[in-house]
Formats: structure tokens, C-alpha cells, sequence
């Protein structure tokens, strides 16, 4: 858990820092540090209340809340997070979402967050300085009951999981 709130803490603190720097600049880009500075916090307040359900997660009481979201709002929470860690490691990070479809879901917005930045700060933190780190959502056809459902892909150039490890990835 304290994993998963490092990556939006560590995104509020260099977004402040850049923000500080543009101070009396450019107000255009010190409204941009400010609205993803927002955007971090948001999710770094969801996760900690997140965290104060874990005795529900627990005792196997736990429910998914799925609601519908903007898909484009929560992957730009996603990559504002992740982008300043990768940015500060000197790590390309790429979004490819041009197959998919960018409109409205039903998901749980903070487990989705959850997973796939927590999949994509593994990538960074084991990329080298000067690699790159990619996520990449496309559509699956044909559709599987009733909905539109989505491939999630991240990948890197990386040092890899080691083949001991695979049979207990999703222990």
C-alpha cells in the first residue's frame, strides 16, 4: 500500500517543484503543474481511503464499486502520476490509446488506477535510465457480454521478471 501512495505523493512533490519554478513565468504552465498536482493529490486522497477499508478487503467483505467514468480522465490520472517518475528516472513513458475506445465505462475507478499504475511504476523502476516504458489500451473485438472491453498492455525494456518467478506471478 505505502507503494501505491508513493507514486502520486512523488507526483505532487516534482509537479509543486516545477510549478514553483514557473512562479511569475508562465501562468499557463503554472496552472498546468497545479491541475496535475490536483490530479495526484485526488488520487493519493483515494487511496488512503481506500486504505482505511482494508480490514473489509480482510474479511472477504470487500465489494468492487463500479461507476461509470470518463475513460479519457482516468487514463490522464494515470499517466500524470506515473509521467514524473519516469520523468525523474529519465525513462520515456509512451501512452498509445489510439485503438482504443476513449468514451465512458463502468469500472472501479481506484482499482483500475490502482493496477495499472501499479503495473506501470514496476516498469519504471526497473527500466534503465534512458528506456522506455509503454502503455498501450486497445479495443477487443468482437465484444464480450454486451460491452465494449479493452486489452491493457504495459511493457518496457526492462530487466524482466526471472522464470522462477512467472508460476508465482499471480499468487
Amino acid at each position: 500500500i505505502s507503494h501505491d501512495m508513493r507514486t502520486p505523493l512523488n507526483g505532487i512533490i516534482g509537479y509543486t517543484n516545477l510549478a514553483l519554478e514557473e512562479t511569475g513565468k508562465s501562468r499557463e504552465k503554472e496552472k498546468e503543474y497545479l491541475d496535475k498536482i490536483k490530479i495526484s493529490g485526488e488520487f493519493l486522497l483515494n487511496l488512503i481511503n481506500d486504505t482505511l477499508d482494508i480490514s473489509k478487503i480482510e474479511s472477504g467483505k470487500y465489494e468492487l464499486r463500479p461507476e461509470v467514468v470518463d475513460s479519457e480522465e482516468l487514463l490522464r490520472g494515470i499517466t500524470v502520476s506515473i509521467q514524473s517518475m519516469a520523468d525523474a528516472k529519465g525513462v520515456r513513458f509512451i501512452l498509445d490509446s489510439g485503438r482504443a475506445y476513449l468514451g465512458y465505462v463502468r469500472v472501479d475507478r481506484l482499482n483500475t488506477q490502482k493496477i495499472v499504475l501499479n503495473l506501470l511504476s514496476n516498469a519504471v523502476k526497473f527500466t534503465p535510465e534512458g528506456g522506455t516504458v509503454s502503455l498501450t489500451i486497445e479495443k477487443i473485438d468482437p465484444k464480450v457480454n454486451k460491452g465494449m472491453n479493452c486489452r491493457v498492455i504495459v511493457s518496457d525494456n526492462g530487466i524482466g521478471i526471472s522464470e522462477d518467478f512467472l508460476p508465482k506471478l499471480f499468487e
